[in-house]
């Protein structure tokens, strides 16, 4: 883990560790930008399927920051933080957990995630890994 996520996790942690219930709207998710625009979603009696190919490809497109068909482990690990954001919102005490991993296993966790999507092992998940991959979550049930 870069020495910017260290600080991430750390300032994340602060905050969880002071009881915030909430976290800043400021670190809330960006909306696609003109250059990725929003998936269209099915229709509401579509096959389940159907939503959750969709939704997939709609998480693909937003780990995808520069927009060149394939994310990165940078960028994976970029959304793997974005969503340890967004669970802390409804799950704090998960994000807790995880935090208080050693820094070590946080990676491990990432690692091993983007690992099982990776299947060709190159470094990058391509569209196809990813509607056909499956990650696991890197934050601890609880």
């Amino acid at each position: 883990m870069t020495a910017v996520a260290h600080r991430f996790v750390a300032g994340l942690a602060a905050l969880l560790i002071a009881g915030a219930a909430t976290v800043s709207p400021a670190l809330a998710d960006q909306a696609p930008t003109a250059a990725a625009p929003a998936a269209s979603a099915p229709p509401a009696g579509a096959p389940t399927a159907d939503r959750h190919a969709a939704a997939k490809q709609a998480r693909f497109k937003k780990l995808d920051a520069d927009r060149d068909g394939v994310v990165t482990r940078a960028e994976f690990e970029a959304g793997s933080q974005m969503m340890i954001k967004r669970i802390a919102d409804t799950k704090p005490d998960r994000v807790k957990a995880f935090l208080a991993l050693p820094p070590a296993e946080q990676t491990a966790r990432i690692d091993g995630s983007f690992a099982r999507i990776d299947a060709n092992h190159d470094g990058r998940i391509d569209a196809g890994e990813w509607q056909s991959g499956r990650a696991g979550s890197i934050i601890p049930r609880g």
